[in-house]
């Protein structure tokens, strides 16, 4: 795969069989049991909810779940491929889990979604913005993830699957937990390009903005070139074993590795080395700039 506008990112594999955001879908969704929804490569599906304000469920491959509106948490699993893009997350509801939770299936999407003011806070229950379970290649880009209950996104135990997860160029702020909360996974995952602002200390958090966390195994984590701003703590891998790469790392104040499998804190010149052991594992460049 090439890489993407994201730097050390490939480019979502399916692209250019994706439809038009132009298309408007049925409305396929169930409440208690799974609606399967199943295009081919060549013709995605499409579906498109309208203002739905319970659970929805759907499962398949080849479709594309956009330009729709939740009120309710979405589920969504299935071999994939499969997408979610372009659609809106808000006023949820006040039972547990996120607003997105995929929760299987391979070659992911999440792109271009807006996620906010998601379940009360302070919140009764645990809810994210999106919660990861068990996929397997994952792409989260360029969602607006704000104002949540818990975490914007929470990697849960083996989070992104055996296959890479990628997360580049999402806006997050003000959620009552963590931007990002990595539990378990087996990585690598890469998060570039986000920016991460008004993480604060409260009752049901440490006020930090990435929470590397101490729970099942993990694998290798890379961060680079992600914004800080407004947080209580930036950076927290306190107690991880995961193998941290935080390389250019914008604006970060605050950062607590104590007995953390950090392997690096780099930046300009001295991040190089890194830079090249990442083209060396994957084949991307990860040195670049921004979009």
């Amino acid at each position: 795969m090439i890489g993407s506008v994201y730097p050390g990112v490939p480019e979502y594999p399916y692209r250019d069989q994706l439809p038009s955001l132009d298309v408007v879908g049925d409305d396929r969704c169930g409440s208690n049991d799974y609606t399967t929804v199943n295009g081919t490569p060549e013709q995605w599906a499409v579906v498109t909810v309208t203002s739905r304000t319970q659970r929805c469920r759907i499962q398949g491959s080849y479709f594309v779940i956009q330009n729709s509106s939740f009120h309710h948490k979405l589920q969504v699993k299935g071999p994939g491929p499969w997408a979610v893009r372009n659609s809106t997350f808000t006023d949820g509801p006040t039972v547990g889990g996120g607003a997105i939770n995929p929760q299987s299936g391979a070659d992911v999407l999440i792109e271009g979604n807006d996620i906010h003011d998601w379940g009360p806070r302070p919140m009764n229950m645990d809810q994210q913005g999106i919660n990861l379970t068990g996929t397997n290649r994952m792409w989260i880009l360029g969602n607006n993830i704000g104002y949540v209950a818990g975490d914007s996104i929470m990697g849960c135990h083996r989070c992104g699957g055996p296959g890479p997860l990628y997360i580049a160029g999402n806006t997050m702020n003000d959620s009552w937990e963590n931007a990002m909360d990595f539990k378990g996974f087996v990585g690598p995952v890469v998060a570039v390009c986000n920016t991460m602002s008004g993480y604060l200390d409260r009752a049901t958090s440490n006020g930090e903005a990435v929470r590397v966390n101490d729970e099942g195994a993990q694998g290798e984590l890379w961060l680079s070139k992600n914004r800080y701003a407004n947080n209580h703590v930036d950076i927290a891998p306190y107690g991880s074993k995961a193998r941290g790469y935080y390389l250019d790392e914008r604006g970060v104040q605050t950062f607590n590795d104590r007995r953390s499998n950090t392997q690096a804190r780099a930046s300009g010149d001295d991040a190089a080395p890194y830079y090249a052991l990442y083209a060396e594992r994957y084949g991307l460049d990860l040195s670049g700039p921004c979009p």
